[in-house]
């Protein structure tokens, strides 16, 4: 009969499948083929997780204290994790932030103790050379579930897109900064004379 299962720490779902080691019987095999367990495989050590989440796949817990909270990731391990995160393509800026999309649309800066989700956006440091930028979006700490740093980066992605303007001379959507007016900055040069 499996246990009680417990919220996952990444996502938060309450539906988690016991994990079980060994050898497999014929009867854990049909609860198995049934979703009442998860086979974890025959080496067994000290520290294998207990728990499968069903949501997000995560493992965690483990036999002596299956509802232990999983410590908080590494900044690298979030690093890692964030890059699967943001959309293509995804970069490294030389500050160490991560900018996701061409052109970007969410940076995202790990540090120590902390995730900073910023919209993606540009400075013009003088009137030929932008310079890209972040907006503070949110922040959070490494022990936030992952399932909500992904919804945060969501956040911000989509709050960036919805500021994208249409051009109506190239019929393009660009960035808010790119835009003269009613018009980018291209078709600005092209057919209005203007000098950037």
């Amino acid at each position: 009969m499996p246990r009680r299962s417990p919220r996952c720490p990444d996502c938060s779902s309450s539906d988690a499948r016991q994990i079980v080691y060994g050898l497999p019987s014929p009867d854990l095999e049909a609860a198995v083929r049934r979703g009442e367990f998860v086979l974890g495989g025959c080496l067994v050590s000290d520290n294998d997780p207990a728990w499968h989440c069903t949501g997000c796949g995560h493992r965690f817990g483990n036999s002596e204290k299956p509802h232990q909270p999983v410590p908080a990731r590494t900044a690298h391990e979030w690093v890692e994790l964030i890059k699967m995160m943001l959309p293509e393509p995804v970069t490294t800026s030389q500050a160490g932030e991560l900018l996701g999309g061409e052109p970007a649309l969410v940076i995202v800066c790990v540090t120590g103790d902390k995730i900073v989700i910023m919209e993606a956006g540009w400075d013009w440091v003088d009137s030929h050379v932008p310079t890209q930028k972040g907006k503070p979006f949110a922040k959070a700490p490494l022990r936030t579930p992952a399932a909500r740093i992904a919804e945060l980066i969501k956040m911000a992605w989509g709050k960036r897109i919805s500021q994208y303007r249409w051009c109506p001379h190239c019929k393009g959507s660009k960035e808010p900064e790119m835009m003269q007016g009613a018009v980018c900055h291209g078709c600005a040069e092209q057919l209005l004379g203007v000098v950037h």
